[in-house]
């Protein structure tokens, strides 16, 4: 094994042989996989956040609004942590939208911290919370120029004593914010990124690479993590079984299969190139699990990934708390299926179809049923006690998103008028529009309806 030199497109594993891998808290390459490395935990894509391929590989993308993403991290161990990331600030401005913060916010929550390239007063801030009050301190610095800049900011909360290096390099600050009291250790709570709780502060820039490390990185130090964020994973090129489950389990190139605790990897779990099936604690991969190329099937707790769950490209499929993933479950290209806490993604006869930048996210209570389908730069969410219909058909990247408690419909796409589509439910009644050919716009405003475009020129409506 050795370091890796370049963004791995697959999941990845630490090195901790490395000196920079030992030290590292959580990493969150966001290179396509939706977990963070060390552990595991679910990253949420909300809507109007995406990830995309560039010169320097996968990265999360915002356009300034709309959520994010987020990711639980557990920091109540430690008083002095750096953040390393890779980050691209499209243009500033002087409106406080944020890389990051901990916590929902750190203004109002002991034990956060928040990183603001767009600080009001014209420069690059960084402040962290002590003690909950909103007597927040940091530090501030000139902005580098606009654009991609890997950023080492090592924080001590005891000390409320900032450092800051931009690609390697020791940069200047000042005294930023009031004085507020010391803290403790930081928090066991929610990392946001490009956003403050999904909810404000919506950034226009693209983040990658991030890595927690134990500690503040020496100049030495900081100038390796810039010159190879990658080194803290290795090379990937064994092949792995642990705990090997009964049946035809088979392994090609990069391959692992694993199952840990009271898991098991069963029957015809099938792994090809840099492929990983896991399953944990009480989680149980079941019959005909296909994982090809650069792909990631993973069960936790007592969730179950069931019958002929399929994998292709940088793709994943998770099942976390009482959540289950079941059968014929299809990812293709850049594509997630999640299901989380009682959440569940699909049903008993389901046809769950992700192609393209895609995902369908189930978290709560919340259910995607039956033939859901999504195809380019599309999404499909739901949240809370919300519960998308069946036959919900997504095409291309204007329909981004939540699908309405209640109701359903593409989402970024006005109930009230709809331009060329495909097939569209929409929330208070039933309407079915569809479209074969041409431009149309239809308007409805009550009542039950259905409206049929059979070409350019040829239209028939009825009520």
């Amino acid at each position: 094994m050795g370091a890796m030199r370049y963004q791995p497109q697959r999941p990845v594993r630490l090195d901790r042989s490395n000196p920079l891998g030992a030290r590292v808290i959580e990493s969150i390459p966001l290179n396509g996989q939706l977990k963070t490395v060390v552990s595991g935990r679910q990253i949420f894509v909300g809507p109007g956040g995406a990830m995309r391929g560039g010169p320097r590989g996968m990265s999360l993308r915002g356009a300034g609004n709309g959520g994010r993403a987020s990711v639980p991290v557990d920091l109540s161990k430690f008083s002095v942590i750096t953040l390393a990331m890779t980050l691209t600030w499209d243009a500033y401005a002087n409106d406080d939208a944020l890389a990051m913060e901990f916590t929902a916010n750190n203004n109002s929550n002991a034990g956060g911290f928040f990183l603001d390239p767009n600080e009001s007063g014209g420069r690059w801030a960084v402040s962290a919370n002590g003690n909950g009050s909103a007597t927040v301190k940091g530090v501030s610095f000139t902005r580098p120029d606009a654009g991609t800049h890997r950023y080492a900011i090592a924080i001590d909360i005891r000390n409320q004593a900032v450092s800051v290096y931009v690609d390697g390099v020791a940069v200047g600050t000042t005294q930023y914010g009031f004085s507020g009291s010391a803290g403790t250790t930081f928090a066991n709570s929610t990392l946001y990124l490009l956003s403050r709780a999904n909810s404000a502060l919506f950034a226009t820039g693209g983040l990658q690479d991030i890595t927690l490390y134990d500690g503040a990185l020496s100049p030495a130090e900081a100038m390796q993590d810039y010159a190879n964020p990658w080194q803290i994973y290795d090379d990937g090129t064994d092949d792995e079984i642990v705990a090997r489950a009964a049946g035809d389990t088979s392994l090609v190139g990069a391959a692992a299969a694993v199952a840990s605790a009271g898991g098991t990897l069963s029957t015809s779990i099938r792994l090809a190139g840099t492929g990983t099936a896991i399953a944990a604690a009480a989680g149980a991969l079941a019959t005909a699990i296909r994982l090809a190329g650069v792909a990631q099937a993973q069960a936790g707790a007592s969730g179950a990934l069931s019958t002929a769950v399929q994998l292709a490209g940088i793709a994943g499929a998770s099942a976390a708390g009482a959540g289950s993933l079941a059968t014929s479950i299809a990812l293709a290209g850049i594509a997630s299926a999640t299901a989380g806490a009682a959440g569940a993604l699909a049903g008993a006869n389901a046809g769950a179809a992700l192609s393209g930048t895609a995902t369908a996210n189930a978290s709560g209570t919340a259910v995607l049923v039956s033939q859901i389908s999504l195809a380019g730069g599309a999404f499909a969410q739901a949240s809370a006690a919300g519960s998308p219909a069946t036959r919900i058909q997504l095409v291309g990247a204007a329909a981004t998103g939540a699908l309405s408690t209640g109701g359903h419909r593409p989402v970024g796409v006005d109930a009230a008028d709809v331009s060329p589509a495909r097939t569209v439910a929409f929330a208070g009644g039933t309407r079915v529009a569809r479209f074969d050919g041409g431009t149309h716009a239809v308007k409805f405003a009550g009542g039950t309806r259905v409206v049929k475009f059979g070409g350019t020129g040829s239209k028939i409506v009825r009520f």
